[in-house]
């Protein structure tokens, strides 16, 4: 069992797979549930990055970029929307995890960048 590892040398107690992709997302769909029905936002994303590599997420304003980083991050709120789907980040389910395990990767292992 290794540990998860930030830039800063600092570890967290999530066991994580060295030979595993960095972030592997499966079948990612997230539904915002409104007063006038189901509004699919994302609506089947997989992808795998692998350490080292870089992914480009391009889209018109609107298309769901940035409902997919949130989704990915788990960083939506749980009232009137539903998620499914897998999302793994060095072998670890991030979906399955509570927001204590979640809060120790937010920020030191994963970030999200707004372009603003």
């Amino acid at each position: 069992m290794t540990h998860v590892e930030n830039g800063f040398g600092a570890t967290s107690s999530l066991a994580a797979d060295d030979s595993a992709p960095l972030l592997e997302v499966t079948d990612l769909r997230t539904t915002f549930l409104t007063g006038r029905g189901a509004v699919h936002a994302v609506d089947g994303v997989s992808f795998t990055l692998k350490q080292g590599s870089t992914l480009g997420i391009v889209g018109e304003s609107g298309s769901g970029k940035t409902v997919l980083a949130r989704s990915v991050m788990r960083l939506l709120p749980p009232r009137h929307v539903a998620s499914e789907g897998k999302v793994s980040y060095r072998g670890i389910d991030i979906t399955a995890l509570g927001q204590r395990d979640l809060r120790r990767l937010w920020g030191r292992e994963i970030t999200m960048v707004f372009q603003d």
